[in-house]
């Protein structure tokens, strides 16, 4: 048991790698450029799953277009985004981090126009699983961090998906690689690493509860990042 908690909380605060696998592409430009990046790898047959932060503009629009299992369009808005790519090739999986520096000032998205009529309140806590990661997520105050992490676990989910990552554990390592690339104060996030290692340890001994663990996680973080 404690063994599997221990194991868990590494997944939720990281490690950090070196990866193989190389982004080539711009890393700057200016507005309405194409910024076309493509993953590389020295063998071949190497699936690859992509995370752009931020995954949206401030006017609500995504920053990435993926073309192809290996390219992505990121958006030529001005701003900085980090960009995660990892690749899988059957037997070992590799991620590397490449950030992308768009100049410029970023557009502000217009006001509400004269007298608005202000909006029911909108209680963001998911159901499920997904509202009990929320509920503890809200505790460490750190929403922006929470919508990294959130990005993090749902690209896991989507390698699982695609089928780059076959057991918990390789899930769990692909899972702690990104996690190891974001620099944050990890100390308000103990109590909540606590608490997941004890929840995964139930809901994620096998592949198919650990995409449908990760995918309510992502769920809740993204929740408690935009309150």
């Amino acid at each position: 048991m404690m063994r599997s908690l221990v194991i868990f909380c590494a997944i939720l605060f990281g490690t950090h790698a070196i990866a193989d696998v190389k982004v080539i592409g711009p890393s700057g430009g200016l507005p309405g450029d194409i910024i076309l990046l493509r993953a590389t790898t020295e063998g071949e047959g190497a699936k690859y799953a992509w995370t752009v932060l931020p995954p949206m503009t401030a006017s609500g629009r995504p920053t990435s277009m993926r073309i192809a299992d290996d390219q992505i369009i990121v958006a030529s808005i001005p701003g900085q985004y980090s960009v995660i790519c990892a690749a899988w090739d059957g037997s070992a999986l590799e991620q590397v981090l490449w950030v992308v520096t768009i100049e410029g000032v970023a557009p502000v998205p217009p006001g509400p126009g004269p007298s608005p009529i202000p909006p029911d309140p909108v209680n963001p806590r998911p159901g499920g699983f997904a509202g009990d990661v929320y509920d503890e997520a809200i505790k460490a105050a750190d929403p922006a961090n929470a919508a990294k992490l959130a990005g993090n676990y749902r690209s896991v989910a989507s390698q699982i998906a695609a089928g780059a990552a076959k057991t918990p554990a390789e899930a769990g390592a692909a899972l702690a690689a990104l996690n190891g690339a974001l620099t944050y104060d990890r100390t308000p996030w103990r109590p909540f690493a606590q608490w997941l290692g004890g929840q995964l340890n139930e809901r994620a001994k096998t592949i198919e509860g650990t995409e449908t663990a990760f995918v309510a996680i992502a769920d809740g973080l993204e929740s408690a990042g935009a309150k």
